[in-house]
């Protein structure tokens, strides 16, 4: 299985690259990682990898701790990570590192882009 495959109707497609040779999702304070074995790295860091401030990391920490899950976060300085099997987890997780969801139109935007389109088709021809 694939980052993409897993989570590509959740997450925006901007939000996945490939690093090092491996698929990541990438967010604006963390990126997670898939493991050969099914489980996920969620690490918390800005997007080239750089230590997020004390303030903000400290602040990611209690609010992924208070999750129902309560996951094993172990902190370095400037940055912190754990590994879950839970891909709920990762949905629920992801708007506090800043991943971007994938866009979801309304019927009515939809019609009314269809609208658009046929008129611009009709002028064009």
């Amino acid at each position: 299985m694939t980052l993409p495959a897993l989570f590509g109707g959740t997450f925006a497609k901007a939000a996945f690259r490939a690093i090092d040779g491996e698929s990541r999702i990438i967010g604006k304070f963390g990126q997670i990682t898939l493991n050969d074995d099914g489980s996920f790295d969620v690490w918390i860091v800005t997007p080239d990898r750089s230590p997020v401030g004390t303030r903000k990391l400290n602040n990611l920490v209690s609010a992924i701790s208070a999750t129902s899950w309560k996951p094993d976060i172990r902190v370095l300085t400037g940055d912190a990570w754990f590994t879950t099997t839970d891909p709920a987890l990762v949905r629920e997780i992801a708007f506090l590192l800043g991943i971007p969801k994938r866009r979801c139109y309304s019927a009515e935007t939809l019609e009314r882009m269809r609208k658009q389109a046929r008129v611009n088709l009709k002028v064009s021809t």
